[in-house]
C-alpha cells in the first residue's frame, strides 16, 4: 500500500472509522419554517439530536426530517442558550443513507438555533 500501511493496520484502521460517531450540525439562522438541509456524508443511523437555542422565541421548536418524514419530534428552542435534545427518534427513518439530506424545520419564523444530529457508521 501507498499509504505506508500494512493491510492489518489499514483494517484495524477502517475499524476504528466504522465505530466513530458521525455528528451533523445544522445552523438554523433565519426563517426554516420551509427547512434548512444539510447533506449526510455517510451512511448512518441517528442516536441523538441535540438542538442549542440561539435566540429567545416562546413556543419555539425545531423538527429533523429526511424531508418527507418527521425523524424527531418537536424540539424545544424557544430560551436563548437552553440545550435540549429529541425526546423520540422514529427507528423507521433513524437509518439515512450517504448523499441524503436532513431538514430541520421550524415551529415559527424566528426560532433560532444549532441542531446537531448525532449517529453511528452503519
Amino acid at each position: 500500500m501507498g499509504n505506508g500501511y500494512t493491510n492489518k493496520q489499514t483494517n484495524i484502521l477502517q475499524k476504528d472509522l466504522d465505530k466513530m460517531l458521525i455528528h451533523i450540525p445544522i445552523e438554523v439562522s433565519a426563517d426554516a419554517t420551509g427547512g434548512v438541509s444539510e447533506t449526510v456524508f455517510a451512511n448512518m443511523r441517528i442516536v441523538d439530536v441535540v438542538v442549542n437555542c440561539t435566540t429567545a422565541n416562546a413556543g419555539g421548536t425545531l423538527t429533523v426530517s429526511d424531508g418527507t418524514n418527521d425523524i424527531t419530534d418537536a424540539i424545544a428552542c424557544a430560551v436563548l442558550d437552553v440545550v435540549d435534545r429529541a425526546g423520540t427518534i422514529d427507528s423507521t427513518y433513524a437509518t439515512v443513507s450517504a448523499g441524503s439530506s436532513l431538514t430541520v424545520t421550524a415551529n415559527g419564523a424566528l426560532d433560532r438555533g444549532v441542531v446537531t444530529v448525532v449517529g453511528v457508521r452503519v
